[in-house]
């Protein structure tokens, strides 16, 4: 691959992706997905502007082979902060949330994901309308199309102001019930994206309202370490409803539904090995337990 590259290979390939013979674009996109799994090719596909091309062979019309290459390569190049950068610049933000709202694929969702590493990438995005995108994403049956619309919801709701524009958005009732979704990828991605949008007041009420506590307390007997981690810390931010709730008829209301189900496995968690997942447990506890 190197060698490929140093014959200058790159910029070759660059100018086939828009070839009229769609073999012929399918088998460019194929080599610079391949030569982009080495840093000498990453480089020069910076130094070519591969970007640019990239974009367009992802909008191919006739070849879903050089629609699924070209996007490989952008998800690599989007790993170095200097690609990422590129494809924000080329336009590939507003672009790709298009593309996610018309024709939502695992693919483009992941391309856009890299422009959201990029902080003028996730400006743009807000902008022009990726929250929006990303939880009209969660109704569609594909579960890596939701998997991947759940993690850049997670990288879009930095700022309390997107959170609360995720929320608006319904972001928070589809994400409770992915809680339970059969694929534990999409669990995990889910609760994730839970766990950042209640950090708002709001998003916790409505989680609280659209019964996640009982959804994250099943999560804590999940087979996968990541989905137990995030409900244990989903768990923590609803815990902190108490201050609202506390000596109001719904005092009762929270504690049976965080004491008696949550607790019992909260200690067993707090016992893990894994030192990060059994600190939480306890901190989620604490929360759970705190009285003024």
């Amino acid at each position: 691959k190197a060698s490929q590259v140093e014959a200058g290979a790159v910029p070759y390939l660059t100018s086939l992706i828009s070839d009229m013979n769609a073999e012929v674009r399918e088998g460019a996109a194929l080599v610079l997905s391949q030569l982009a799994t080495v840093y000498s090719g990453i480089e020069a596909m910076l130094r070519s502007k591969t970007v640019m091309s990239l974009l367009k062979g992802v909008m191919d019309s006739e070849s879903r082979k050089t629609r699924e290459r070209c996007h490989t390569t952008l998800h690599l190049l989007g790993d170095y902060p200097a690609g990422a950068t590129q494809i924000v610049q080329a336009g590939g933000t507003t672009m790709l949330v298009k593309e996610c709202l018309e024709r939502p694929s695992p693919e483009a969702l992941r391309s856009l994901g890299q422009c959201l590493r990029d902080a003028a990438g996730l400006r743009e995005a807000l902008e022009v309308g990726a929250n929006a995108c990303m939880v009209a994403c969660l109704n569609n049956h594909s579960a890596p199309v939701i998997q991947f619309a759940c993690k850049n919801l997670n990288s879009l709701t930095i700022s309390m102001e997107s959170k609360e524009e995720a929320i608006e958005e319904g972001a928070v009732n589809k994400l409770v019930e992915l809680l339970s979704h059969r694929e534990w990828t999409v669990r995990s991605a889910a609760c994730c994206a839970l766990m950042s949008v209640t950090i708002a007041i709001k998003g916790k009420d409505q989680a609280f309202n659209a019964g996640a506590v009982e959804h994250l307390t099943k999560l804590l007997h999940d087979g996968n370490k990541s989905v137990v981690l995030y409900a244990v810390r989903t768990l923590g931010n609803l815990a902190e409803l108490k201050r609202s709730v506390m000596l109001t008829p719904q005092d009762d209301v929270y504690k049976s539904t965080f004491f008696v189900p949550a607790m019992a496995q909260l200690k067993v968690i707090m016992g893990n090995p894994d030192k990060v997942l059994a600190k939480s447990a306890r901190d989620t506890a604490d929360l759970i337990k705190w009285r003024p």
